[in-house]
């Protein structure tokens, strides 16, 4: 069974996905990410968790043969994964705008 890091360690990733995307990418570094709706968070959500698995299937978190780490692999998927969380991130906070105080 594989040994997890921190939530912290996670939340940390998903910190640094989006710093980076906010340098990277037009208007997120603007208030409310620049105005962009829900639809477009699900969107790329969905084009990102697509893209991972290309990403895995190229270079997958255990060697196909030993089963060991693959070290490159890992570096590869955490940073697609924490992408996706950020963007799912993104999607919440937009949704919350009109959802309800209490919802």
């Amino acid at each position: 069974m594989a040994k997890y890091e921190s939530f912290e360690a996670a939340v940390e990733a998903v910190k640094d996905a989006r710093a980076f995307q906010m340098k990277e990418w037009p208007n997120t570094a603007l208030e409310d990410a620049g105005g962009r709706p829900f639809e477009e968070w699900a969107f790329l959500l969905t084009y990102y968790m697509n893209k991972l698995g290309e990403v895995y299937t190229v270079t997958p978190g255990n060697d196909k043969v030993t089963n060991e780490p693959n070290v490159e692999g890992r570096k590869r998927i955490k940073k697609y994964m924490a992408i996706i969380a950020n963007l799912a991130m993104w999607g919440v906070q937009s949704a919350l705008d009109g959802a309800g105080e209490k919802d």
